[in-house]
């Protein structure tokens, strides 16, 4: 799987949302290696609104991380399907 970006809605909000996709195969000694059949591919999602916090007084974009194991070919919407449902 090629290295992407994507713009997906993946809740009632219709507005879609930045994704970066990229297959990986970490490094990591607590991430074992994916089992046969199965890849790593982690999801990377920008917010579209910044938010602002006492530690943040002039906004940020908040950004969350996604380790995915899947099954070999499976769509990438799929993953960032599943992964807006978190």
């Amino acid at each position: 799987m090629p290295d992407s970006a994507h713009r997906c809605s993946v809740s009632a909000d219709p507005r879609p949302v930045p994704w970066a996709v990229n297959a990986t195969r970490p490094s990591i000694p607590a991430v074992a290696r994916p089992a046969p059949g199965f890849v790593h591919t982690v999801l990377i999602r920008r917010a579209t609104t910044p938010t602002v916090t006492a530690r943040h007084p002039d906004e940020i974009y908040e950004i969350e991380y996604f380790l995915v194991h899947a099954p070999a070919g499976t769509a990438i919407t799929a993953m960032i399907t599943a992964a807006g449902l978190r």
